[in-house]
């Protein structure tokens, strides 16, 4: 500091030292909330978050009820003859190697992805900095409808693969698990299959696992062995309750495995979430010896994330937020997404709501054009 005398420059450090002890006792004493907590120690090489654009639109104050989305059809492809019929996908375990990369699936057997579900996997292809690998039950992608196309010749950083779930789980906890008996009287057993492959595909390649319901709009490949918490005020402190619907682990990381090892010995068909979050909060709690984030140790391997880093809303208030009847400014919706990476659209709640064409009442409306623009004007109604 030239120019300053010794004993100012004395003066100012000790004033920055006791700054910086009265931050963190104000945090402790809880008079900084929980968002500042996010952010109060962040510097100029952390990752970023939040929405990287500005947007300038009228709002109308207007009150708009939510409407049902209209039936979706397949839309004809407009590439031209490089779509004109299905293409068979590789089998995902017959790949040399996959290098820690996103992983998403597709288990309903269809041959193609919706809009929505295209959104997802364009946006993490561009945003994420991982290559995504979609893993669809389908052997063959039908490139005759227009969102599927679009998306498998963008060549945006997207592989396409299918899965023979018996020649994948064999010689591991889940060997024979797909073909059973138990598994395939349960009214639940497309959801119990999908909660199963996803731990077992990391298990094998490690990454990060997404649902395919998400919007991406911020890198993820800082997120190492990662599970993200499901109650909004959990930041840093609380009881342990984390989701399914997003992770991270490096390979043959100890959790999938321990969650497989209990899948397999004390699987109940008739649960529907006993091996979804539920299973995951209690392999945590396992493997951490505590029920408390806060006691979590390092040799644990397991890093918690708050939900508003990587869902952002919780599934109780997913439509109000997202789907607002009043209409969000650009700054409410910046607000919102301050501190996230990612948002969770909540499928089983929102795919039934039609995507209004104001940025205003529809999230979807603002970050599809963004973030996943292939996809977004693939189909007349979003």
């Amino acid at each position: 500091m030239p120019g300053l005398p010794c004993k100012t420059i004395g003066k100012l450090w000790v004033f920055s030292c006791m700054a910086v002890i009265m931050l963190v006792i104000m945090y402790m004493v809880g008079l900084i909330d929980h968002d500042m907590h996010l952010v109060m120690f962040a510097s100029d090489n952390q990752p970023g978050y939040g929405l990287d654009f500005d947007l300038s639109y009228q709002v109308s104050g207007r009150r708009r009820k939510t409407t049902k989305r209209k039936e979706a059809s397949q839309s004809p492809q407009s590439f031209g003859q490089l779509c004109e019929q299905p293409v068979r996908l590789q089998r995902i375990d017959e790949v040399s190697s996959i290098e820690n990369g996103l992983f998403m699936m597709e288990t309903s057997g269809r041959g193609t992805l919706d809009s929505r579900q295209a959104c997802a996997v364009e946006s993490a292809a561009m945003r994420s900095g991982l290559t995504v690998h979609m893993v669809m039950f389908s052997t063959l992608l039908d490139l005759r409808d227009n969102t599927t196309c679009q998306l498998y010749m963008s060549n945006n950083n997207i592989r396409f693969y299918t899965i023979d779930v018996e020649s994948f789980s064999a010689d591991t906890p889940l060997e024979f698990f797909f073909s059973s008996a138990r598994l395939a009287r349960s009214l639940y057993s497309a959801v119990h299959t999908a909660d199963a492959l996803r731990l077992l595909i990391l298990y094998k390649y490690g990454g990060f696992y997404l649902d395919l319901d998400y919007v991406v709009f911020n890198d993820l490949s800082h997120y190492n062995n990662i599970v993200v918490g499901n109650k909004p005020d959990t930041i840093s402190t609380g009881l342990i309750s984390v989701t399914n619907n997003a992770f991270s682990f490096s390979k043959h990381h100890p959790l999938p495995l321990m969650a497989m090892k209990h899948l397999k010995q004390s699987y109940n068909p008739d649960c529907w979430n006993c091996i979804g979050p539920k299973l995951i909060t209690s392999c945590v709690r396992k493997l951490a010896r505590t029920k408390l984030v806060e006691n979590i140790p390092e040799s644990a391997q397991i890093n918690f994330t708050p939900l508003k880093r990587i869902m952002t809303v919780h599934f109780l208030r997913v439509k109000q937020t997202l789907f607002p009847e009043t209409p969000n400014s650009f700054s409410d919706w910046a607000r919102l997404f301050e501190y996230s990476s990612a948002v969770h659209f909540f499928s089983k709640t929102t795919s039934g709501l039609a995507v209004p064409d104001s940025p205003g009442y529809s999230a979807y409306a603002l970050l599809g054009p963004r973030f996943c623009p292939l996809a977004y004007y693939s189909v007349t109604a979003f």
